[in-house]
C-alpha cells in the first residue's frame, strides 16, 4: 500500500513540475492505482485520489 501511496505523489509531483492538467493528473492515477487491484479497493482508493487531486488543486491555486 506504502508504494501505491509512493506512486500517487511521484505522479502529482510530476503533474505540478509539467503543469498537466488535473483531470490528466486523475486519470493517470485511477489507471495506475486500479488496474492490480481488485475493483473492491477501487472505490476507496479513487476517493483517496480525489482527495489528493483536491489538495493539489487547492495549493496551486494558493500559491
Amino acid at each position: 500500500m506504502s508504494r501505491i501511496l509512493v506512486q500517487s505523489a511521484l505522479l502529482l509531483l510530476t503533474a505540478i513540475i509539467y503543469q498537466r492538467s488535473l483531470l490528466q493528473l486523475f486519470r493517470t492515477v485511477k489507471i495506475a492505482v486500479c488496474s492490480p487491484l481488485l475493483a473492491v479497493y477501487c472505490s476507496e482508493i479513487n476517493r483517496f485520489a480525489d482527495l489528493i487531486i483536491y489538495l493539489a488543486y487547492k495549493m496551486l491555486w494558493l500559491s
